[in-house]
């Protein structure tokens, strides 16, 4: 295994080596465009995560009133969605490529029977929506009804 660490400074052959020898990543996986180890720790990636469910939750806040938050989350996530106070079951991912599918599909697996947005962000891009074409069909019929006169607590029962 041949390290190219005479390519760097000398601190950057250092971290290259402390994350090999402590993080048991091996040589040339989690590489930058340069060659160097570069991946985020668990901490600051779930720190990203709960900032972006913050930030969803305040983009949600004008349209469901001041009960939007971010849901209580263990590490498993299905004691809550990542927003709580709206009609749907939110989930939220952000990251430098964000898999829509499977963010549906944990959504689906976890909701209490509220249909499924998940909100998304790739990094240094701007957000997203994504969800089932039956669900937004059946939200787009619902609003249907709102605009003809229905009243808004009708918005979300079965037809």
């Amino acid at each position: 295994m041949v390290c190219n660490a005479f390519r760097y400074t000398y601190e950057q052959a250092c971290a290259s080596v402390w994350e090999y020898v402590y993080t048991g990543c091996t040589w040339g996986t989690h590489t930058h465009e340069h060659g160097m180890h570069t991946h985020m720790s668990g901490r600051r990636s779930r720190n990203k995560g709960a900032g972006w469910e913050r930030e969803a939750a305040h983009m949600l806040r004008p349209i469901y009133g001041d009960g939007v938050h971010r849901g209580y989350q263990a590490r498993d996530g299905a004691e809550a969605a990542d927003v709580e106070g709206t009609p749907f079951w939110v989930e939220c991912k952000r990251g430098k490529k964000v898999n829509l599918r499977a963010a549906l599909r944990q959504a689906t697996a976890a909701t209490d029977g509220r249909p499924c947005l998940v909100l998304g962000r790739d990094d240094r891009e701007e957000p997203w929506a994504f969800m089932r074409a039956q669900d937004l069909i059946d939200v787009l019929h619902r609003l249907e009804k709102l605009e003809k006169g229905l009243q808004a607590g009708d918005l979300f029962t079965k037809s």
